[in-house]
């Protein structure tokens, strides 16, 4: 499978896809993975840049350089994380290894998943380690989720979160950065309380397909 795979880079998304002989963003084919990486890393900073790999039928973007907070100029490389929801290419063990990789050369801190990024690799709290908590409403209609923490921003409800958010209503790869939530939740004695987890937490309690980390 490795041997079908080849790599590719794109400079600058906000350049637009190029018609014909008319400006547009540069896209390069590698069939080394080194030699993408190379490509990838010597673009600038400022660069909405991509590097992703492909099979000759499908391509999935697997690093794109976006701005994570508002006042840096500079961009910040975040793992595409759609491959979760892909089902070709999330039980590829080849793009599971590419992905960790990604977030180790370009020492990655954030995932975007749906149009919003997430912190990557936080330890689990010890409580939640100890499954001492369970949250309500996990397998109704109603999310557990009464709150979402964005950065810059404060705590929003998810209703406003989409309204803001979702989908983003210019196309300036400018992404929310939910840091945390308070979750409906009910501990082993049997009292409700709203927990302040990370979204990486989140994921390990509902059991869910994990969108926030490997």
């Amino acid at each position: 499978m490795a041997a079908d795979l080849t790599y590719y880079s794109i400079d600058d998304l906000r350049l637009g896809q190029r018609r014909s002989d008319g400006p547009g963003w540069r896209l390069m084919e590698f069939t080394r993975r080194s030699e993408a990486f190379r490509d990838y890393r010597s673009l600038g900073v400022e660069n909405i840049k991509v590097l992703g790999v492909t099979n000759g039928i499908q391509a999935l973007d697997l690093v794109r350089c976006v701005p994570v907070f508002s006042e840096h100029k500079a961009c910040e490389d975040v793992l595409m994380m759609d491959y979760k929801n892909l089902p070709f290419w999330h039980w590829n063990p080849i793009v599971k290894q590419l992905a960790e990789e990604c977030v180790e050369t370009f020492r990655i801190r954030y995932g975007l998943h749906e149009f919003t990024l997430f912190p990557l690799c936080q330890k689990p709290e010890k409580q939640l380690a100890k499954k001492r908590f369970r949250l309500l409403n996990v397998e109704g209609s109603c999310s557990p989720i009464r709150w979402m923490y964005v950065a810059g921003v404060g705590w929003l409800s998810p209703q406003e979160f989409k309204k803001r958010y979702i989908p983003p209503k210019r196309n300036d790869f400018q992404y929310p950065l939910v840091m945390k939530y308070r979750v409906d939740a009910v501990n082993k004695d049997g009292r409700i309380l709203l927990l302040e987890i990370a979204p990486r937490d989140f994921e390990c309690l509902t059991g869910e397909h994990e969108n926030t980390h490997l």
